[in-house]
């Protein structure tokens, strides 16, 4: 009988293996929480950017005014843009609601004249008066982007540093 040398790892090659593949996967969810976080942002972005556009469009389709606003009910404006927008018309109808932005997401309205509560487009798309900014910021990575509101009704996103 002859003996044959087994092949094989030993414990410290597994060991070394196994402290490898660990600090690989944690790099890999830090990254991976990078990416979830900037596609919050993403989100709510494009979230307001489409509730803008929609109503405009909507005013300059059907000509009439037509009232973008920020509400938690999805039925009437209370100005609160973070649980939820909806875009009504010149008849007082929901034309459609936009839902709430992610958690860990704030959005605020800086209007020309101090309206925080809605925007408003006319039957020829531009603004009242209402032209201003949306902040969009992310708590836990203080990233964030500013969508702009021209008095033409034009949208535009600016990063914030």
């Amino acid at each position: 009988m002859s003996l044959s040398r087994q092949r094989g790892f030993s414990l410290l090659e597994c060991m070394l293996f196994v402290a490898l593949l660990s600090i690989i996967g944690q790099s890999a969810m830090m990254g991976w929480h990078k990416i979830s976080e900037g596609m919050k942002l993403q989100s709510a972005e494009h979230s307001i950017k489409a509730g803008l556009i929609y109503s405009r469009e909507y005013a300059l389709v059907h000509a009439m005014p037509v009232t973008y606003c920020g509400s938690s009910s999805q039925h009437s404006c209370n100005g609160e843009w973070g649980k939820g927008q909806v875009s009504i018309d010149g008849r007082s109808r929901v034309l459609r609601a936009f839902s709430s932005v992610p958690k860990g997401i704030v959005i605020s309205w800086r209007g020309g004249f101090g309206k925080n509560r809605s925007i408003q487009f006319n039957k020829l798309g531009f603004s009242y008066g209402n032209q201003g900014a949306f902040f969009i910021k992310n708590i836990s990575t203080g990233g964030g982007v500013r969508v702009r509101l021209s008095p033409s009704g034009s949208v535009r996103i600016d990063l914030l540093r």
